[in-house]
């Protein structure tokens, strides 16, 4: 969308607010645009919030302000109060958040428009996942958080790691115990209502996402016994568990195996018993993360060709 000076927006200080990308319970999501530098930004706009709520978002903005690394998207500008316009100029008062404008969406669209990703891909986000995963255990903060609606792509399709509502600083305190996030990306441990390590949780959605985007579907609606996939690596049966998911390929898109290193990689990481999950350097250490990957200047063109070939599968 391009920004038309003669058309009337709804302003923000001096932002435009050029279309709405999304909306949540609390919050709406515009693209804002500031004519004098030609910048984009994604424009989080809260409503006026009660003080408790207010230090929750001040904390999330400092605590996201204070991690700088590539696979992560950079907070810009806060407003506790600030005077937003709309295009029929009536006025009120909002609490916004200035971020960097993710072009790509996020990982969730990406699967629904291009379906399993080709293996390099998948690779490629799940290293970049791994990377900013361990830059936030080696600052001591959970994200809580991962599912793909939480991983943007920005302009040239990189991830960038959002949303950091359930983050939390354990300042030595590795364990939890009030469970925080999305409760089909959990590891058991939450389930069960244990104490629970923040990497641990991070670690088991990286995982969930990683399956998602190499295979094309859920590996399970839920990390408990009950489950009727998760109860079969419970029960130690990952080459039936296996077996189910190359039966679920087959019918849905004709693939006929799953690459053994990816199913050993993800085996070891959904495992059940969370002190015999891989480690981070175990991961790094894996087959499958090993293998070959894209170059940044490739990814788009992987992206564009993937997008065309599951157009003309459907067609």
């Amino acid at each position: 969308m391009e920004y038309d000076i003669r058309t009337k927006y709804a302003t923000l200080g001096k932002w435009n607010l050029m279309k709405k990308l999304g909306s949540g319970a609390t919050s709406r999501v515009y693209l804002g645009y500031e004519p004098i530098t030609k910048k984009y930004a994604a424009i989080k706009v809260l409503k006026r919030l009660e003080p408790k709520y207010l230090e929750m978002v001040k904390n999330e903005v400092k605590l996201q302000s204070s991690l700088v690394h590539p696979n992560i998207l950079a907070i810009q500008d806060f407003h506790e109060a600030i005077v937003l316009t709309d295009a029929e100029d009536k006025i009120q008062t909002v609490t916004a958040i200035v971020l960097d404008h993710a072009r790509g969406g996020d990982i969730l669209k990406l699967i629904d428009s291009i379906g399993i990703f080709p293996e390099r891909l998948a690779r490629t986000y799940f290293q970049q996942l791994i990377d900013c995963i361990e830059y936030l255990h080696k600052n001591e903060v959970a994200h809580r958080d991962i599912k793909p609606e939480n991983i943007m792509l920005d302009g040239d399709f990189c991830l960038k790691v959002a949303d950091f509502g359930c983050a939390s600083k354990y300042t030595g305190r590795k364990y939890f115990k009030t469970p925080a996030g999305t409760s089909k990306y959990f590891p058991p441990e939450v389930h069960a209502g244990s104490t629970y390590e923040g990497l641990a949780v991070d670690l088991f959605a990286a995982a969930i996402l990683a399956f998602c985007m190499a295979i094309g579907h859920m590996p399970f609606s839920k990390a408990i016994e009950s489950d009727s996939l998760y109860g079969l690596l419970v029960a130690g049966k990952a080459k039936q568990y296996w077996k189910v998911h190359e039966e679920i390929l087959r019918e849905h898109s004709g693939m006929k195996a799953i690459n053994q290193d990816l199913k050993d990689l993800m085996t070891k990481m959904l495992e059940p018993n969370p002190s015999k999950r891989l480690t981070i350097e175990e991961i790094k250490k894996s087959a499958w993360y090993n293998g070959p990957k894209l170059e940044k200047s490739e990814i788009v063109a992987t992206i564009k060709a993937a997008s065309k070939n599951k157009k003309k599968t459907v067609a």
